[in-house]
């Protein structure tokens, strides 16, 4: 956790200047989750042979949990809000309508005697910079 952060305050732009990066955030899997919710709330850390020492790391990220990550040892350093780019875009094109085709007298209710439901969205995904996104494996 040290050095990925360490690594993401080192972040320089096209023309050399540092970025000033500040991670806010950490992405992780399931697996990796009592890790990191012990390293980020703690008090408290084991350290090894000689007893428990105070935590440094308390409160420095949020902690995030997805079960979409494919690894169970990889997990990700994130900056959201110290800079106006963020890692990922999300693009809200037209809002979510509940859409169902319920009425008696409607050819798919006739053909297929059966009723559908679902939701109208339309929406893109995409990268934003790359720099404010860290994968550590």
């Amino acid at each position: 956790f040290s050095g990925a952060k360490a690594q993401m305050r080192k972040v320089k732009d096209d023309r050399t200047r540092p970025m000033n990066l500040v991670p806010d955030a950490v992405l992780v899997p399931p697996e990796l989750e009592q890790v990191f919710r012990q390293l980020l709330n703690a008090s408290f850390v084991p350290l090894a042979g000689i007893g428990s020492g105070a935590n440094t790391f308390v409160g420095q990220a949020d902690l995030l949990v997805s079960a979409y990550l494919t690894s169970a040892t990889a997990w990700h350093l994130l900056a959201t809000r110290s800079a106006a780019w963020k890692p990922l875009i999300f693009q809200n094109r037209k809002a979510p309508e509940f859409v169902g085709v319920n009425q008696p007298d409607a050819f798919t209710v006739f053909e297929r005697r059966t009723f559908s439901y679902g939701v109208d969205s339309r929406f893109k995904i995409g990268y934003g910079m790359w720099e404010t996104a860290i994968k550590v494996a």
